[in-house]
């Protein structure tokens, strides 16, 4: 009966990351802290490695796996960005035969950083296309052609500069942040 009211708690930790709806700019990362046994902790990493490595339909990336033995007590994490829909069975295997001890789940709000590079990316565009219809004057003289093309390719530089930074920006609201940590049961 004991064993039976640990396990409950566990199997609810193991349960979707998250039931309310995503925001439209929330970036989302899991930690999760899992006890198993010694013989099985190597094998389960590279079991949820290779999960990772098959998952197509979520993108799933590992960013960082480690595998350590300090004393002959081996422990283990794994960090993986994969889309949401792909957490919750990878945090099932991880867990299989094992006790989820820990979980962490937090969203960093991007509102802000988002809303501040579509604004600099429209004003950027803007000011490209000003010069570029400037350039395109009869009436312009060779050193102003030249001073404008040296503006253009800086603001050209700095929309490119501004894309990448939405496109990441883009990449951690879409995906999440997965850290699953092995470790030896504590007695």
């Amino acid at each position: 009966a004991a064993m039976g009211a640990a396990a409950a708690p566990a199997q609810a930790l193991r349960a979707a990351p998250q039931t309310q709806a995503r925001g439209a700019t929330l970036a989302y990362e899991h930690n999760i802290s899992i006890e198993t046994d010694k013989e099985l902790l190597p094998t389960r990493l590279r079991e949820i490695e290779a999960a990772c490595n098959a998952d197509r339909a979520s993108g799933c990336t590992v960013l960082d796996v480690a595998l350590q033995s300090h004393q002959d007590l081996p422990s283990g994490h794994i960090r993986m960005r994969l889309a949401p829909a792909g957490v919750g069975p990878l945090i099932s295997l991880a867990g299989k035969d094992a006790k989820v001890t820990g979980r962490n789940t937090r969203a960093e709000d991007l509102a802000e950083p988002v809303a501040d590079t579509e604004r600099q990316l429209a004003l950027l565009s803007l000011h490209r296309d000003r010069l570029t219809e400037f350039m395109k004057s009869k009436d312009i003289k060779v050193d102003q052609l030249i001073t404008v093309s040296k503006e253009l390719a800086t603001v050209q530089s700095q929309i490119d500069s501004h894309g990448t930074q939405r496109a990441n920006l883009r990449r951690r609201i879409d995906t999440d942040l997965l850290t699953i940590n092995l470790s030896l049961p504590s007695r």
